[in-house]
C-alpha cells in the first residue's frame, strides 16, 4: 500500500485514503463491505456505479485497517455544497465489522476531514440501526426519506 494516504492510526487500526489509480490494490477486499451497503440501498446505488464514481474521484474510499494488514471497514466521502451554500462532507457508504475498535479513529477522522475540507457539517447515511451506534458520539438524525411506488395503470 505505498501509493495510499494514512489519515489517522490509534494502537489496533489505521485509516488510509486510497487514490482511485490504486482502487484495484483493495477492491477484492472491500467489494463484500460495499456489496453488503448495496444490498441494503433500496436500489439508489449499484456495486458498478459505486466503483466508478471511486475510480473517477466522485467518491473518495477510506479503508480501516489492523495492524495485521487486515481491512476491517471502509467507507466513502464526498463534499456537497447544498443550496443555502453550505458545504457537508457526507458519507453516503460505510460498512464493516469489529466496529468498537474503529468507531472513535472514524469519528475523529470524519471531524477532521470535515475541517480540512472546509466543511460546515457532516452528514451520514445509513440504515436506522445506525441511529443508536452513532448517537454517542453527537450524531442525530436531520431528516427521515419515505417512498412509495407510483400508482401503475
Amino acid at each position: 500500500m505505498s501509493n495510499v494516504t494514512a489519515i489517522k492510526e490509534a494502537p489496533e487500526y489505521r485509516i488510509f485514503a486510497v487514490k482511485p489509480t490504486e482502487l484495484y490494490r483493495v477492491w477484492l477486499e472491500v467489494e463484500p463491505y460495499l456489496a453488503r451497503v448495496v444490498e441494503h440501498a433500496h436500489d439508489d446505488i449499484t456495486l458498478h456505479s459505486t466503483r466508478n464514481n471511486l475510480i473517477t474521484g466522485k467518491l473518495q474510499l477510506f479503508c480501516i485497517q489492523n495492524v495485521n494488514g487486515e481491512i476491517h471497514a471502509c467507507f466513502c466521502t464526498d463534499v456537497q455544497v447544498m443550496e443555502s451554500g453550505l458545504r457537508t462532507l457526507r458519507v453516503p457508504i460505510i460498512s464493516g465489522t469489529e466496529m468498537s475498535g474503529w468507531e472513535d479513529l472514524f469519528i475523529a477522522t470524519i471531524r477532521k476531514l470535515g475541517q480540512e475540507m472546509m466543511c460546515d457539517r457532516v452528514r451520514g447515511l445509513g440504515r436506522p440501526g445506525w441511529r443508536k451506534a452513532w448517537a454517542k458520539f453527537g450524531l442525530h438524525p436531520v431528516y427521515t426519506a419515505y417512498e412509495l411506488t407510483p400508482e401503475q395503470e
